[in-house]
């Protein structure tokens, strides 16, 4: 049988080992919030580079 002294210790470590587990958990950083897609400019963007070359259907006229 254990000793009194050991049971201490060993309840004393679970508790430690508990409250670190908790105090990393609590520290996680949260993740940022996704920024919403701005349609308008998507749109703009791909009006003036993307089907400048590739033309309206996303097809390029030229093999380069």
């Amino acid at each position: 049988m254990k000793s009194i002294a050991s049971l201490i210790a060993s309840l004393f470590v679970t508790i430690l080992f508990a409250f670190t587990s908790v105090v990393a958990h609590a520290n996680t950083p949260k993740p940022a919030a996704l920024a919403k897609p701005d349609l308008a400019k998507g749109e703009a963007s791909y009006t003036a580079v993307c089907a400048s070359c590739h033309g309206a259907d996303g097809n390029s006229g030229t093999p380069t």
